[in-house]
């Protein structure tokens, strides 16, 4: 066991000798009288209650394989003595980075001081570094067409924020109409950048047939979606049948359909004799 200095020695015997006099001097007058403690004294009081104070410093990281916390001074009990300043550096693993700190401290600093005036709950935020990856598939419809991704994934997935590049093409005596699924433009190239799973039709009909286009409106604008089935994109052959469906949004119902059709039916299927434009019509519920 270590033993105490003599300097601690004289501080202590300091610190009672005032203790002592400062209690002497506020019962003097009369002795008979009870009277508060002077100031000296409480002072002094709160100065001797907080020696040998003890908190606890509790780290948590979060993910808890997301990294470590170095503590500086290190505590092997975790407690601290009171008004000691510790300093803490948040150490990500493989995979992570530091986010930020929550609780006794809100910090993205990953080096911080706290001080130790009472127990103290820190959380070492991490966040993954992995970057996700999304599928991209592509489809032929009939199989009278093929498609090229550029850049090409032998494996169908992209990370995300790629951009890739989808072109139709049509075999001979076909003719590419539109795409359907996660784009509906019309153009034979498309681009796509990779948000999340992703699923692509390119639509081809004979070049003898004639292919007439369907467009769907909502009014208000944003009152609803439509969806149609099957789904050709934007073009469709002579004759086809085509089912429609109002799906009203959030706050809305769905009244009935306009333009090429004036219809109450919901799903509303419609034959393609010509170019055609649905409106759905909501109101507020």
């Amino acid at each position: 066991m270590k033993t105490p200095s003599i300097s601690t020695y004289v501080k202590s015997s300091a610190l009672l000798a005032a203790l002592f006099c400062a209690l002497a001097l506020s019962c003097a007058d009369d002795p008979g009288d009870p009277l508060p403690p002077s100031p000296e004294v409480g002072g002094f009081l709160k100065m001797f209650e907080a020696l040998g104070k003890q908190y606890t410093l509790t780290i948590v990281p979060y993910p808890r394989n997301g990294g470590d916390v170095v503590r500086n001074p290190s505590a092997g009990n975790t407690t601290y003595k009171a008004g000691a300043k510790v300093t803490l550096t948040a150490i990500p693993a493989d995979g992570y980075k530091f986010s930020n700190w929550t609780g006794a401290a809100n910090d993205t600093s990953s080096t911080v001081t706290v001080v130790m005036n009472g127990d103290l709950t820190l959380t070492a935020n991490f966040a993954s570094t992995a970057v996700s990856r999304y599928s991209l598939v592509v489809n032929a419809d009939p199989s009278q067409g093929f498609v090229t991704r550029t850049p090409n994934s032998l494996s169908g997935s992209y990370a995300e924020g790629d951009t890739v590049t989808v072109k139709a093409s049509a075999r001979k005596d076909y003719k590419f109409t539109g795409w359907s699924g996660s784009s509906n433009d019309t153009t034979e190239s498309v681009v796509i950048v990779m948000a999340g799973n992703t699923v692509l039709t390119a639509n081809f009909i004979e070049e003898r047939l004639n292919a007439y286009a369907l467009r769907l409106r909502s009014e208000p604008n944003g009152a609803g979606d439509m969806t149609r089935t099957p789904d050709r994109g934007l073009y469709y052959a002579d004759g086809a049948w085509v089912d429609v469906l109002a799906e009203p949004a959030a706050g809305y119902e769905f009244v009935r359909w306009s333009g090429a059709a004036e219809s109450a039916d919901n799903p509303l299927r419609i034959q393609m004799t010509g170019d055609k434009t649905l409106t759905a019509v909501f109101r507020t519920r």
